[in-house]
């Protein structure tokens, strides 16, 4: 005849059970987050150094969401990835863009100055611009060389107009892909632009038009440079 198990010891089991299920689980979560900080760390760190630039540009677009960020001091950049929210439009790009100005100029000491190139990219949606590049790049010297300032855009904007971006007037580079020039007359703001490229290329009319407003404004009508 078999004896019955103590209640005491089952309930002795289960505790023994459940401590190693715990210890398990802690285990189990102590790696993976082992993981993400150690493959994480270079964006970890770089946000950690422009936290307050990025922290700028969340409240000057009131949409758009950091995503990832890279430093590489050696090469001398700075790149980061934003996704745009239901409010994501041309001007909170913009103002974006305007924010990082300022805070560069306000801070003449921050390592960004000491000719870094600057990058952000914006991965938008159906209530904005669908693709955008806003950079220091300077294409019309040298590809390699820096404006002072954030003043290069690229477009990729399949559902996008030019006239949504009638307020970004101090550019002075501006490459564009598949989007609709629903008003040339817009780019007669751009009085500093010096450089514009259209992957599918310009009609001659838009040409002639581009020429007149801004004479001494280089046109490229091919591919050369978009999303480098």
């Amino acid at each position: 005849m078999s004896s019955a198990v103590p209640v005491n010891k089952l309930k002795d089991d289960e505790k023994i059970k459940l401590i190693k299920i715990v210890m398990a689980v802690c285990g189990v979560i102590f790696l993976l987050s082992a993981f993400y900080l150690f493959s994480n760390k270079d964006d970890i760190g770089a946000r950690y150094r422009t936290r307050d630039l990025l922290s700028e540009i969340s409240r000057a677009s009131g949409s758009l969401q950091l995503i990832s960020a890279n430093i590489d001091d050696k090469a001398k950049t700075f790149e980061c990835t934003f996704i745009g929210g239901n409010s994501h439009t041309a001007d909170t790009c913009n103002a974006a863009r305007e924010a990082v100005n300022q805070y560069l100029n306000e801070n003449k000491d921050f390592f960004l100055n000491n000719g870094y190139l600057i990058q952000i990219t914006i991965r938008g949606n159906r209530n904005g611009p669908t693709y955008m590049i806003i950079s220091n790049r300077n294409y019309y010297n040298n590809s390699k060389s820096l404006y002072d300032t954030l003043s290069s855009l690229e477009i990729i904007g399949w559902i996008d107009n030019i006239s949504s971006y009638k307020n970004w007037t101090d550019i002075q580079t501006l490459l564009i892909s598949d989007i609709n020039i629903d008003d040339i007359s817009v780019l007669s703001q751009f009085t500093q632009l010096e450089y514009i490229s259209k992957a599918a290329g310009f009609t001659a009319q838009d040409t002639q038009a581009i020429k007149q407003m801004l004479p001494h404004c280089k046109i490229v009508s091919f591919p050369a440079i978009l999303l480098k």
